[in-house]
This record gives C-alpha cells, structure tokens and sequence, in this order.
C-alpha cells in the first residue's frame, strides 16, 4: 500500500498531465514527481493509483510498466492533440503501456496517409496506435486498391476503418458495392460509417427487407439501413 504522501503526489501528477498546459516548467515539475514516485518500495499500488485516477478499473486491468513510462505515454497523447486522454485510457489502458517511439511511428504512418486531426483519431479509436503498422496498412492498401483516393479523410470520419479485421473490412466492401450497389466514390465521402456496422446482423438483413421498395436511392438505402428495429 502507498503511502499517503504519495497518493497525494499521484493526484497532482495526474492533474498535471491531463489537465494543466504542457509548458517546460510544468513538464519539470512532472519529471520531479515521477523520480520521486519511482524511489518508493510501492510501485504497483501507486500505478494502480495512477489507473483509478483516470478511471480504469484496476481489477480488471494491471500495468506492467514503469511509472515513467505510463506518464511519458499520457504526455505524448496530449502533444499529438487528443483532448480527453482520460476518455482515451478508460476506452484502452493498454496505451499506458506503449513507448513513445512505438506510439510516434504509428502517428507518423498515419500522418502519411493523409490523417491530419491524429488526436481526434485516437480519441476515437485508440487501438490506431496500439496495433503495428503492418496492421493497419493492411486496411489502408486494401481501401486504396478499391479505388478510395483520400484514405486520411476516411479515417478521420471513420477512424474504426483501420483496425477492422480485413476479412470483415473485405466483405462489407465487396458487399455495399457490389451486392447493394453503393460506390465506393459515396462510401468514402458519406457513408464510412456503414462498414462499422455488421454484416450479417445488421445489413445483410436490412437490405433483404428493403431491396424491392422503389426509387431507391443511394442515401435513401443508407437510411434504411441504418434504422434499428
């Protein structure tokens, strides 16, 4: 168990590091909280402090890296523009873990498609930058081979895009374009929500349902298909 001391030190590093401006003073101000954090005999219990401070459930999820490294994590997450990092690490702790130059190059790969509010991105769909590179290229090639010019824009509409299982990212593909008839041209700058939506629970049985009303058009189809029932 940590001390009182250092439960007090945790939630002013915290407040710190989501809140307060990024200037070079307050940044040495964190570094001499963590290199006072990191002398204690209690590191779990104070990371675990760290975690329910910004709202993760601590029973269901252990960090295994340093103090260091998670307030290192949460400073880049603030420097490449998300807003609510807190927002950020309750949708996927496992960012904590991340170094920064893991973290810098999948903000760099992204940036080369195109991506230019990256923080937006993350906020939305955190796991852009806990899976590899390789991982989400294999979703970038894959849009472009079907003809999507401006990938970046997709992603900031609709950042899930890139972490999609690219068996499941293929048949909705293949399934609105070919089978429903959207293009891919209306997909890419309206509708790229549409491939976050299941498949064989949601679309398949819409378009069953709806494929014979007449005039049908491309944004009539989207509504109906995105109807709940």
């Amino acid at each position: 168990m940590s001390t009182q001391f250092e439960r007090e030190l945790v939630r002013e590093l915290v407040r710190r590091v989501t809140y307060e401006e990024l200037t070079n003073e307050n940044l040495e101000e964190i570094k001499k909280i963590v290199e006072e954090l990191e002398k204690s005999d209690y590191k779990q219990a104070i990371k675990n402090e760290i975690l329910k401070c910004l709202g993760v459930d601590t029973s269901k999820y252990r960090v295994t890296a340093s103090i260091s490294t998670i307030v290192n994590s949460l400073i880049y997450l603030r420097l490449i523009g998300v807003g609510d990092v807190e927002k950020v690490v309750k949708k996927s702790p496992a960012v904590l873990a991340l170094k920064k130059d893991r973290m810098q190059r999948n903000v760099e790969y992204l940036q080369s498609v195109g991506v230019k509010k990256v923080g937006e991105v993350v906020e939305k769909s955190p796991h852009v930058l806990i899976y590899s590179v390789e991982r989400l290229q294999e979703n970038v090639e894959y849009l472009k081979s079907k003809g999507v010019k401006k990938v970046g824009e997709v992603v900031e509409r609709f950042p899930q895009v890139l972490v999609l299982k690219i068996d499941r990212l293929r048949r909705s593909v293949e399934y609105l374009t070919e089978e429903i008839g959207l293009s891919i041209n209306s997909i890419e700058k309206k509708y790229p929500f549409l491939l976050g939506l299941s498949l064989e629970k949601r679309i398949k049985p819409r378009w069953e349902k709806i494929r014979d009303l007449p005039n049908l058009s491309e944004g009539k189809i989207v509504r109906l298909l995105c109807v709940s029932e």
